[in-house]
């Protein structure tokens, strides 16, 4: 369903009423409703990865050449907990960023100064859910993470490639290792396709994930966010990091 709003009480008043909904699911793991923004309406549910040709082709060589320039950053981290960190710092990954909270949702829909001029949209999704400590995520990104002593990846492999070779999409409760993330009450979802790129197919937007579309007017984008503002929906929060908060203070 779509549905247009104007201002802040609206979109919360919206929310309220989605959340007494009873949604349909593909899986009874998908269990929990989770928030992404957009700051154009048409972009499509997919990680930034799978959006260039050349950055898919190059997954394995940018997690290679990154650990060999940085490997102190990623030392005692797991596999989902390096690629997390890496996507963080601006790499092209397969994880897609997802928030519990509504709020942090509508900011990123409103937040962005390349599409003022361009219509915003909330998406309230539900997908199955699992936490990161509960699956085996080393064995899923064994490809771009080897590691020739695990003993499980060895006895799994033809699952594992099996997951790897279609298009799947799983979402990730992670442990909340930092504030941005703690503060963005964040979560992932994971795309496990690693075949060829013109063959990728969109799970998210495919299987019917997305339950409600909430469309915001580009010219009442910058409206919505002073409002955020005042709730304490703002820059320096959602990017508790100290060059964010520096560059929240300069503009302010």
């Amino acid at each position: 369903m779509e549905k247009v709003i104007t201002r802040l009480s609206e979109y919360i008043e919206y929310i309220q009423l989605c959340k007494k909904k009873s949604y349909s699911t593909l899986s009874e793991k998908s269990n929990m409703v989770l928030y992404r923004g957009h700051a154009n309406k048409d972009w499509k549910c997919l990680p930034k990865l799978f959006r260039e040709k050349d950055w898919f082709e190059s997954e394995e060589n940018y997690i290679d050449e990154v650990l060999r320039q940085s490997s102190e950053e990623f030392f005692g981290l797991t596999s989902f907990q390096k690629l997390a960190k890496m996507q963080h710092y601006g790499l092209p990954t397969r994880l897609l960023d997802f928030t519990g909270n509504p709020l942090i949702a509508l900011y990123f829909a409103c937040n962005d100064i390349t599409q003022t001029d361009t219509d915003g949209v909330v998406l309230i999704l539900k997908i199955p859910m699992f936490f990161e400590n509960r699956i085996p995520l080393v064995s899923i990104l064994e490809h771009l993470f080897p590691d020739a002593g695990n003993l499980f990846v060895q006895v799994n492999r033809n699952a594992i490639n099996q997951i790897n070779n279609n298009s799947l999409v799983m979402g990730i409760i992670p442990e909340l290792k930092n504030y941005r993330i703690r503060n963005q009450d964040g979560y992932f979802a994971l795309f496990t396709y690693s075949g060829k790129y013109g063959e990728v197919f969109n799970p998210i937007e495919e299987n019917k994930s997305i339950q409600e579309r909430i469309v915001i007017p580009a010219e009442k984008k910058k409206d919505i966010l002073e409002e955020l503002g005042v709730c304490g929906i703002k820059q320096s929060f959602v990017f508790p990091e100290l060059e964010k908060q520096i560059s929240y203070i300069v503009d302010r």
